[in-house]
Order: C-alpha cells, then structure tokens, then sequence
C-alpha cells in the first residue's frame, strides 16, 4: 500500500521493475477512484561495485611484479560506467566513456600508490580499489653483454691461436637470464658469467653471439669483437722405420738406423727418447736414428711434440725395431766330391759346392760367372756346364735379417768341372 496524500514513494529494494509491475491509485473525496502504473521498465540501482587491477607481469618471471608493461587496466566496470584513478594519493582522473586502461611511468609502485573506481551509469561511485602489490616498471634495457675471447698465449701471443678455450660474459645485470649461439647453432642457456669452446675450432668475429633478459624481459645482445683459433689437443705422432730392409719388408728389423715421425705440426718442438728411463733429446726435420746393433721392444722409443700453444702430442714405436749394421761372417764353400786320382785338384767329375753359413746368415746366393747371382737353397748348389770356374767366377755370399751382405766367398781355387772321358 502506497501513502496516501503524497505524490513521492521509495521503491523498496534495487530491483528491475518492467512495464506495469508498480501500481498507483488515487481516490477522490467522493470516493471515485483511478489507477495508474509505469510505462517504462524502471531500475533502481544505489550501489557500484568496486573494479579490479589487472598489470601484465614480463620477463622471465611473471609472479616477481617486475614488468616493462606500464599498461594498467581495469577490470569488472560496469556496462557504460566512467572509469577513474589516481596514482600516490594524488588527484582523481576520470578515464573517457570506454576506456578501460591508463599508463604508469617508469620506477617503483608500493602497495596502495595505484587507486581505481567507476560511477555507474545510475551515479553511483564505487569504492577505490587499491593495488594489493608493488610493482617496479622497467623501460630501461639491459647493457650489451661483454663477450672477451680466451687470450691469445703460446710462443705467438699475435697469431690469434690459443690453448684455452673458455669465454668470459661480462655486464649481466643481477637477476638476468642470458644465453648463448655459437655459429648460429641455435641458443643454449648459459650459468654463471662463463661459456666454454670445443676443444678446436675457429671462431670469427661475430661467431659467438651473446644475449642477456632483464627481469623485465628487456633483451641486449653483444658478440665478440677478436677471432680466435682454439687449439686445446696436442696431435699426436706416429713412429715408422724410415726404409724396412732386409728379405721382409713388415719384420721391423733393417740396417738402416733412420725412423720417421708423422704428424709434426707447423713450428712444433719436438723430442724423441730411446730408452723408458726418460733421457730425451731435441729432435730436427722429421726423423731420428736408433743406436747401433739395438733391439726396441714396443713403446720403448718415444717422441713428444709441443705446439705453438703449449698442446703435447705423444707417440712411440707399435712393434719391435731391431737395427743391425753388422755384416754376416763369411760363408765356407767346399766340393762335395773331388774325384779323379787326386783328392785336392779341384778338377772334379762332380759339380756340387757345399755351403757352410754362418750362424746370422738368413739368406745366400751365389754366382758362377761373377756378375749373375742365384738364390741358394738348402746348404749345396751344383754347376751345369763342363769348364773351369776361377775363384773370381764361383762365388758366394750371405745376407741377414737386415739385409746386410757379407763379403764374398769362394773355393780358394779355380773349379775345374769335367763329365767328359
């Protein structure tokens, strides 16, 4: 029930009331009466909500409230509401029909310093909302990261070579991420204010890309400014017998003291020792000599190189090396059989010489013309043709492992082979 002799009323609750849902009634004094309602849907609304604070957290943490967004926006307005804020307590900003978002400047926003409401399009204003956090809004990139490239050391510190291999990173801001590209090959999260090289390789400059992430995701990238060849291994070296005489070619025994060594880099030192005890000597060109009349067991001999850079390669003898310069003793040749009526002649009817060898001797041959040799086997060999065969005609001669050759041997007298009656 309405008052009765006022024209006003109070809707009782905020509410939508459509077209007809309020009634009114008026009665005159002879008790006619008249009723009436609204025409139009009526809201009643005496009450805004307050809007919330929303900033976008960037970089490589979005819970540490360290953006380089200065984008405020607010959140839960009202259809049609006017939007305000005001920053440090200062003065209220009503924001345009719409608009939903304001800009903070550059520095540090405590708790409370961020303040946002909207008026409802009934004129209610809301109560402000505070911001629950402090935030910092950073505009301001990071430096460029310092990339400095191992030193150039060695006997050259010009050459650009150098044995070490790791990077320095310098400029990183505290709490900054970084990472690295070698070559292009794709980024790698670096630690620490360090980044190591393979052990060889060449690095021009802008090969080694170096990039840094503020808080507040700003990014810098810097690269190295120097090339560098990084040599971190010493080559190592290979022994071989510099000529493999004698009847085998792979026996590794030889007259020849000279060995080769393989492997030697440009202006490397190099030192080679032919006993395990350790006594090194300098070595020259490619090669050295064993010492005379000397059996090497495997890994007695060795040798050692020093690079430009400091690097040591290593190597030694695989098998055993045997050098022998001694010519075998001389063979003894003697008639199978001197017959005839003298025992002691030479002039004989059989043709066959018996070779005594020494104890060295691994092969022999012999001549009976002086100029063409045949290889001998067994202990004997026979001439084929009746004549005489002088002590400069028939001979022969005895060669060792090596390939050293004795001198030559004969009968002491001419040979006189006769089949003839």
């Amino acid at each position: 029930a309405g008052q009765i002799g006022t024209n006003t009323f109070a809707l009782p609750t905020p509410a939508t009331y459509t077209v007809g849902s309020i009634l009114v009634r008026q009665q005159n004094t002879f008790g006619n009466s008249h009723d009436g309602s609204n025409s139009q849907t009526i809201v009643f609304d005496n009450s805004a909500n307050a809007p919330g604070i929303s900033i976008t957290d960037s970089g490589s943490s979005n819970s540490d409230h360290i953006t380089s967004s200065t984008t405020v926006t607010i959140t839960g307005l009202e259809s049609g509401a006017i939007a305000s804020y005001r920053l440090k307590n200062g003065s209220w900003t009503d924001l345009g029909s719409g608009v939903s978002t304001f800009n903070l400047t550059e520095g540090s926003w405590g708790i409370g310093e961020i303040e946002v409401r909207q008026r409802d399009t009934a004129g209610n204003l809301s109560a402000s909302t505070p911001n629950g956090v402090a935030w910092t809004v950073d505009l301001t990139a990071p430096v460029v990261p310092t990339v400095t490239m191992p030193a150039d050391n060695g006997s050259n510190n010009s050459d650009g070579i150098t044995g070490l291999n790791t990077v320095t990173i310098s400029g990183l801001e505290g709490g900054a991420t970084w990472s690295y590209n070698l070559k292009n090959a794709g980024w790698v999260t670096g630690t620490g204010t360090t980044l190591t090289l393979s052990p060889d390789g060449t690095y021009a400059i802008g090969d080694i890309q170096v990039r840094q992430t503020d808080l507040a995701g700003h990014q810098t990238t810097g690269q190295n400014t120097v090339a560098r060849t990084v040599d971190t291994i010493g080559n190592p070296l290979t022994l071989s017998l510099t000529s493999d005489t004698g009847s085998s070619s792979s026996d590794g025994v030889t007259k020849n003291a000279s060995i080769t060594v393989s492997g030697l880099e440009t202006n490397a030192t190099w030192e080679y020792s032919l006993d395990s005890g350790g006594q090194w000597s300098t070595g020259t060109g490619n090669s050295f000599s064993m010492k005379s009349e000397t059996s090497y067991a495997a890994n007695v001999i060795r040798v050692r190189q020093t690079d430009v850079v400091g690097n040591v390669g290593t190597g030694n003898n695989t098998s055993t090396y045997t050098y022998d310069a001694t010519v075998p003793a001389l063979p003894t040749l003697a008639l199978a059989q001197d017959t005839g009526s003298f025992n002691n002649d030479f002039i004989t009817k059989t043709g066959t010489v018996n070779v005594t060898l020494p104890g060295d001797a691994a092969t022999w041959e012999y001549t009976l013309n002086g100029s063409t040799w045949t290889a001998g086997t067994g202990t004997t060999f026979a001439v084929k043709s009746d004549g005489s065969y002088t002590t400069s005609q028939l001979m022969v001669r005895a060669s060792d492992l090596a390939g050293n050759v004795s001198a030559t041997a004969n009968l002491g007298a001419t040979l006189v082979y006769d089949t003839t009656a």
